[in-house]
């Protein structure tokens, strides 16, 4: 079923905050979910499944939220459940930039990922001793901020489980005057120029013009990722650019302890066949229709197991999914990677076309590929997931340590 039509699609107001964006009410129905993208446009893909949540408000303790199993997870529990602390020599992506590219102003941005940290034992973004920063980047102008729906929401999600999978590495959030693409794109240049890894979270449908919008992506050094989409199969753009990394979705189950139990393709997964963009040369391996297919890796995303987020601006705490989710937590996790790849003496990292994606695609139709994905064989999206590659997660979830040793150890 495609999730996005499905759903009601809520648009909430409410009174001002104090940084000026619309607050949530209470008891809303949800999921929530932004509006399609206008011609020309993009928009974020976060499912917000709850909140705000009972007493938050701007509480700095969240300990009865993520002591213990609960339906949503907090940093230390996904860190738990992709083991993600015990990448060899990582030391959290210190000194690593992860660069976001959001539209809009998020104007308590930095008050968020601070109280995000104290209320989930994140060390801070204060670049003390071997923290990591926070900085905020309007290149183009201070954008509007509180408009449209989801983009505030998103801006938070982004910048707090970047920072809660690589909790020393330093985040920037590149704010795009608006969500067209043209002011988008602008933004993504100044991100791609100066990241070691790019995060994602939006999209639309393809366009044939797109095509003109990839060399962006492609004169980045580093990796850039998007979010597939959250509306099942087809997926979108600039997921299906070939230069790019896209990131699917799951539905991630625990058992009492905290650890995996099952995994499945989250249904809203973006996934599909491109309309525009030829197949790269590192898809040979997999597929052979002529086009680019999505995604390369799926990872959390189903907003029935999801993270949990702060936002001031929209009234507090709040669980969320989409593909919005999965993005950043892969962007923690390559930052993660390039960690390990300094201390081993490595470059980082090389663009996802010509190093990154081989590589994965390499090591997905190898003998190892079972020792470095967790391979998703249920779920559809329109697409069935099935053992190996598929047009709903691609190779699965990457199993964080194993991979991340064959990302250090493989690439020269």
């Amino acid at each position: 079923m495609n999730l996005l039509k499905s759903s009601k699609l809520l648009f909430l107001t409410g009174t001002v905050g104090l940084f000026g964006q619309a607050l949530y009410a209470q008891g809303g129905a949800y999921p929530a979910v932004p509006a399609p993208a206008a011609p020309g446009t993009a928009r974020p893909h976060v499912w917000i499944s709850g909140g705000p949540l009972a007493g938050s408000d701007i509480s700095p303790n969240l300990v009865s939220f993520c002591v213990g199993v609960h339906s949503w997870f907090c940093p230390a529990d996904l860190r738990k459940y992709y083991a993600t602390d015990f990448i060899a020599n990582a030391n959290g992506g210190s000194g690593m930039n992860v660069y976001i590219v959001d539209a809009y102003d998020l104007p308590s941005a930095a008050f968020d990922v601070a109280t995000f940290s104290t209320a989930t034992g994140l060390p801070q973004l204060d670049g003390v001793g071997d923290h990591g920063t926070f900085t905020k980047l309007t290149p183009f102008g201070l954008p509007p901020s509180g408009v449209p729906f989801g983009w505030s929401i998103e801006e938070a999600l982004d910048i707090e489980w970047a920072h809660a999978m690589a909790p020393k590495a330093n985040i920037f959030l590149v704010e795009a005057l608006s969500s067209s693409y043209f002011d988008l794109i602008n933004a993504e240049g100044v991100a791609v120029a100066a990241a070691d890894v790019t995060s994602n979270s939006w999209g639309s449908g393809e366009f044939a013009s797109e095509v003109t919008i990839d060399p962006t992506f492609a004169a980045s050094h580093s990796p850039v990722l998007f979010s597939t989409g959250d509306g099942g199969a087809p997926g979108g753009y600039p997921a299906y650019s070939p230069y790019v990394v896209a990131v699917g979705g799951t539905s991630n189950f625990r058992n009492a302890m905290g650890y995996r139990s099952s995994e499945t393709g989250w249904s809203g997964s973006g996934g599909g066949i491109s309309v525009f963009e030829p197949e790269p040369p590192y898809q040979a391996v997999v597929q052979g229709t002529g086009s680019r297919t999505i995604p390369d890796v799926g990872l959390i995303a189903d907003p029935a197991t999801p993270v949990i987020i702060y936002s001031f601006d929209d009234g507090g705490y709040f669980t969320v999914g989409g593909t919005s989710v999965a993005c950043p937590v892969f962007a923690g996790f390559l930052a993660n990677v390039d960690g390990a790849r300094v201390f081993a003496g490595k470059v980082k990292l090389g663009p996802a076309f010509g190093v990154l994606n081989p590589e994965l695609y390499t090591i997905g139709t190898s003998s190892l590929y079972h020792y470095s994905f967790f391979d998703i064989i249920v779920g559809s999206n329109g697409f069935p997931a099935g053992p190996g590659y598929d047009l709903v997660t691609g190779f699965g979830d990457p199993l964080e340590p194993a991979l991340s040793y064959r990302l250090v150890t493989l690439i020269p």
